[in-house]
């Protein structure tokens, strides 16, 4: 896996998964090397040959430690995605907030405070029919 650049923000669990992944790879080595012994102890007439069953186990324990390798990487690459997302969402919050304060609200209000024509006709009926339906 290619060491990836600093965001200035670790991902909590990039380290757990690896001691997780290196304490999978050590515990199918040690199986491996526990039942490659088996052949050397006397064997039974009609038993099963396990040196095939344990290299089974192995390979079958290796794809399962590569697939947990691909699964990480893949929410490594999510994480950083989400952080670049809320890093740009926070860059463009602080821009806003300088505008505003540099401004005095002056220049981020005025297009919310125009009304469209369509806008200003459905306030004055809203008003007129407000006003017919009240006793004064």
């Amino acid at each position: 896996m290619a060491e990836q650049p600093k965001t200035g923000f670790e991902n909590p669990f990039a380290a757990a998964m690896t001691q997780v992944q290196a304490q999978a790879q050590k515990a199918a080595e040690e199986f491996g090397r526990m039942f490659s012994a088996m052949p050397s102890l006397p064997t039974m007439p009609g038993a099963p040959d396990m040196s095939g069953w344990t290299a089974t186990v192995q390979r079958n324990l290796e794809a399962l430690a590569a697939a947990n390798r691909i699964a990480l990487e893949g929410a490594q690459a999510v994480a950083r995605r989400q952080m670049e997302i809320v890093q740009q969402t926070i860059g463009e919050l602080t821009e806003t907030l300088k505008t505003l304060a540099t401004t005095g609200g002056k220049g981020l209000a005025a297009p919310q405070a125009e009304a469209s024509p369509a806008q200003s006709a459905a306030r004055t009926d809203a008003a007129s029919a407000t006003a017919a339906r009240s006793p004064t």
